[in-house]
């Protein structure tokens, strides 16, 4: 396929430079395509990470990238940071939620409290005892934030939390992310990382590439930031991009969508634009 100007001034310009990119890619606009092509071009000799979004779309990279470039989730890069502790972990996400119940040592108060596990969640995916103290206002920040309207026990949510640091040889999926910074554990380094749906990652994915990351080139979509009720930042790559002093780089022609598809995207996202053969 013969690369729009959008993309053949990203191939001309990444592989060269020595400084950190986040590239915009409107929906359709062939984003895997182009870390593929990156990833190919940079001198097999450079440590290379691509960081995929799930284990679906790590499975799919690995199979089109070459071997000399590693490729996981967060979550994998986290647990691997996990292992260096030595021991056998158990990979449990209810972990949480057994806590509780040995907590409470009642059936029903455990019934009655299994909700407040949600809220330790996103505090833990908020960095609350990491980057900012295990106290009620940042509980009552994530509630109101995420408008739950149940109600919950903010000081049975702070004990859960310190339950579950303590335990380090369960991790749920949070603890992924979480626990590694928490224990300050070390990442490898790598000359170049790559990360894929940028626009849905937060504070805890951050911390990692920066512990991660020589040069970082972050690829996603804002308009398609969706993950947020799992603890996502709405503006994950304007916190990037500051993280890194990156340099931003378009990517807006859609290859996905006809003509009438497009204009009608424009309606809500300016950026995205039509392959100019598509409009002909």
């Amino acid at each position: 396929m013969i690369p729009s100007p959008e993309q053949q001034h990203i191939y001309d310009t990444v592989p060269q430079a020595t400084g950190n990119y986040i590239i915009v890619a409107s929906a359709g606009s062939g984003k895997t395509t182009v870390i593929r092509h990156l990833v190919r071009s940079i001198p097999a000799t450079t440590s290379i990470l691509v960081l995929a979004f799930n284990k679906s779309a790590e499975e799919q990279l690995t199979t089109t990238l070459p071997p000399t470039a590693d490729c996981m989730t967060f979550h994998k890069h986290g647990l691997n940071a996990m292992r260096s502790l030595g021991g056998r972990i158990k990979i449990d996400g209810n972990k949480v939620s057994w806590l509780l119940k040995d907590h409470l040592a009642d059936d029903k108060k455990y019934y009655r409290s299994r909700h407040n596990c949600k809220v330790v969640d996103l505090a833990k995916n908020a960095g609350v005892g990491l980057f900012v103290p295990n106290s009620p206002e940042h509980y009552h920040e994530i509630i109101a934030h995420h408008e739950l309207t149940e109600d919950y026990d903010i000081q049975l949510c702070m004990k859960l939390l310190e339950l579950s640091n303590a335990d380090t040889k369960r991790v749920d999926f949070s603890d992924m992310l979480y626990l590694p910074l928490l224990l300050k554990l070390r990442f490898p380094r790598y000359r170049l990382v790559f990360v894929d749906e940028a626009q849905d990652t937060n504070a805890l994915q951050r911390a990692i590439l920066l512990q991660t990351a020589d040069r970082l080139v972050a690829v996603g979509d804002p308009s398609q930031a969706i993950y947020g009720f799992r603890g996502a930042d709405h503006n994950a790559m304007a916190e990037l991009q500051r993280a890194f002093s990156a340099q931003i780089l378009p990517l807006s022609v859609s290859f996905r969508c006809s003509q009438r598809v497009v204009e009608l995207a424009q309606r809500y996202d300016s950026g995205i634009s039509l392959n100019a053969s598509e409009a002909a």
